[in-house]
């Protein structure tokens, strides 16, 4: 099943649901992950703070370079549209977890055929 992504205003103590977005706010923003933005985000700024989104994967920052095998690697996502409305490619891989696409603010199913209920 597809989740629709909505807005929320972050705070470290909440439970966040699959499809929860939200803007790096100032406790995001003191974090150390955050030196590892993308070279698309910080090419094309995109007047807004980084961009988080809480998938069945597990939380993940759409500026933020990808994580790969315990290494931070180039790239990133080329995102498009306004929050929470937003498109970004290429896909989103966590391996064994979830990998899917975020279109148009809404998550995909998981492309391996897992579930999650």
């Amino acid at each position: 099943m597809p989740w629709k992504c909505r807005m929320v205003e972050y705070d470290p103590a909440m439970k966040l649901e699959i499809g929860d977005m939200f803007f790096a706010n100032e406790y995001l923003q003191n974090s150390v992950s955050l030196k590892h933005l993308s070279a698309h985000y910080l090419a094309e700024p995109a007047g807004r703070p980084p961009l988080w989104v809480m998938t069945p994967g597990g939380c993940w920052c759409v500026d933020e370079r990808p994580f790969v095998r315990g290494e931070w690697t180039d790239g990133g996502w080329k995102v498009t549209g306004t929050a929470p409305n937003i498109t970004a490619r290429p896909s989103i891989n966590f391996p064994g977890l979830y990998h899917g696409w975020l279109t148009d603010g809404v998550l995909s199913d998981d492309l391996e055929g897992r579930r999650y209920d």
